[in-house]
């Protein structure tokens, strides 16, 4: 405005000069500089007044940006306890106008309860004993809905006298409901940290510090929290000699950042009284942004009670492996026939077996043996046949009314107690028979023995029938083989050809070979280099093996033992 003042000037002294006065002389050049002269201050005041402005411009800016946002805004008490004054956005959240509040006592706005602290604490910061004051209140709308507020409050100051109170006001209500579900969450979880018997812990890599430890490790140790932090080695101190080895070597494993340092361990710790405890430690890593490891995360539950089970189940499976063993038949060596066994039993109980018994002057009845499945179940169906064997095999003259009294008693004993479970066993019983020089057998469903002669010719016994106790009414066919001079007779079960990803026919014409490459050699040879072959000298057996070893009719069976 200005700048076009000053060129509207000079366009009418131009004018004037040009086609009025015409002349260019003294009292023109006098003019002219009295209207700068005149001018120039008033440009100087038009600068300062924009200046000013921009100045106030910026001052409410900065005031709304403090004060007036949403849920927040200024009040002012008089000195006699009336509102003077509140915000727009104030008297927005409240939900009055302003010509309901003004010149209102401030103490309609609270709670009953409240009124007497508040009160208190005006009257303290008229008087000057206050300066200011900043707490959490409640204050009901005009709805009657109870809100929670943020005031903070200092006198307001005029030519040095106090004469009322100023103040902020912030709307906290959702960020205290918000806090309080917080809460209650956060009770929450810290009643189960420290109700449960799992030792939570969190380690800050970066700066070797424990962050976080749960109170269940003073349960499992004996050690207060405080002293875990007070003493960071303590845990660590607490490990057993045999097991420190697993620990420190898994940690080193982390900070090498090495994917098996997360898998599971079990070791033991020293409690504060002196009893062993076992524990499984299970570790998370916490990785940043930057694909670095910052932090371990962990838990360990106490398996102590689980182990003592462990322990006294270990037990209990020896001592039933042991019953097992020592009820299998005894060898026999005599210059017409001779038998040997091996048992390789697995982790758990099976129900492998063999026995035989000397049925009259000419004739031995052999039995080998394998239920279904493994664990206590079928090792007790193979006690329960064990214990009626002798009886059966004596009372029976051939080898099917062996084979029926033995379906008959697993239908009957085990289908009566527990009708939904299907037992039963797959079995070779055969009958040596030196007075007619033959073998009698029925093989009911289990892998083929093999029987080689003089000559080296390998017979086979081919299944007859199907596995015992399968079907109430078995039907099978007993086959007879004629010796002719002595024989070697191999029976197995089929832990000893089991191998995964080889194909069962292969592992037997493997067993032939070993037959034949020990042709000359003692029973015992035969036997070690069989169970060689089975590989359960390199790996967790995982079947139990019963493998029988027979010479019949030979005159030199005596020679090679």
């Amino acid at each position: 405005m200005f700048i076009f003042i000053l060129l509207v000037l000079v366009v009418l002294n131009l004018y004037n000069l040009v086609f009025i006065d015409k002349r260019f002389g003294f009292e023109f050049i006098v003019d002219l500089l009295t209207q700068c002269v005149i001018l120039t201050p008033l440009f100087f005041m038009y600068r300062q007044q924009i200046a000013n402005t921009k100045k106030l411009f910026d001052s409410e800016q900065r005031y709304k940006s403090l004060f007036l946002y949403e849920n927040a805004g200024i009040y002012v008490v008089n000195g006699n306890g009336l509102l003077d004054s509140i915000s727009p956005n104030l008297l927005d959240s409240l939900g009055y106008s302003e010509s309901e509040i003004n010149n209102q006592p401030f103490s309609i706005l609270f709670a009953p309860e409240d009124l007497a602290m508040i009160q208190r604490t005006f009257l303290e910061i008229i008087k000057g004993t206050t300066i200011s004051s900043s707490r959490k209140m409640k204050i009901k709308n005009k709805s009657g809905q109870n809100l929670v507020f943020d005031f903070s409050s200092v006198a307001l100051m005029v030519d040095g006298e106090i004469q009322g109170v100023i103040g902020f006001a912030k709307d906290i209500t959702e960020l205290e409901k918000a806090q309080e579900k917080l809460s209650v969450v956060q009770n929450q979880m810290n009643n189960i940290f420290q109700s449960i018997d799992i030792v939570l812990w969190s380690l800050d890599v970066i700066q070797q510090k424990r962050i976080i430890l749960s109170d269940a490790c003073e349960k499992i140790l004996g050690y207060t929290v405080e002293e875990h932090y007070s003493n960071p080695n303590l845990w660590t101190d607490r490990v057993h000699e045999e097991d420190k080895e697993i620990v420190t070597g898994r940690m080193n494993r982390v900070y090498k950042e090495e994917s098996s340092s997360y898998e599971n361990i079990e070791y033991r710790l020293v409690h504060l009284n002196g009893e062993i405890r076992w524990v499984e430690s299970r570790l998370f890593p916490v990785i940043n942004s930057n694909n670095r490891l910052v932090g371990i995360n962990g838990l360990m539950i106490d398996i102590t009670d689980k182990k003592r089970i462990e322990e006294n189940h270990r037990i209990d499976l020896d001592l039933a492996r042991q019953v097992q063993k020592s009820v299998l038949s005894k060898p026999i060596y005599t210059p017409v026939f001779s038998i040997d066994a091996r048992y390789v039993p697995s982790q758990e109980l099976g129900g492998d077996m063999y026995a035989w018994y000397h049925i009259d002057e000419h004739r031995y009845g052999i039995l080998i043996m394998d239920v279904m499945g493994h664990g206590v179940s079928s090792s007790l169906i193979c006690m329960s046949i064990r214990a009626l064997l002798r009886g059966i095999i004596q009372s029976c003259s051939n080898p099917e009314d062996v084979v029926k009294e033995l379906n008959d008693h697993m239908n009957k004993l085990f289908s009566e107690a527990m009708p939904a479970t299907n037992f039963f066993f797959t079995a070779i019983y055969l009958i040596v028979d030196h007075e007619n020089n033959c073998i009698e057998y029925i093989n009911a469903g289990h892998p083929s023995g093999l029987l080689m002669d003089d000559s080296g010719e390998i017979h086979i016994l081919e299944s007859t029938g199907i596995p015992i106790g399968l079907m109430l009414d078995l039907n099978v066919t007993t086959k007879i083989i004629q010796l002719k001079g002595s024989a070697r007779l191999i029976l197995y079960t089929d832990g000893l050809i089991e191998n995964p990803g080889t194909l069962m026919l292969e592992q037997v014409n493997s067993v032939k070979n070993i037959m034949v490459e020990t042709k000359l050699e003692s029973m015992t040879v035969v036997m070690d280099t069989l169970l060689a072959f089975s590989n359960i000298n390199k790996q967790e057996v995982p079947d139990d093996i019963c493998l029988i070893c027979m010479d019949i009719c030979s005159e030199k069976a005596s020679e090679r033992r």
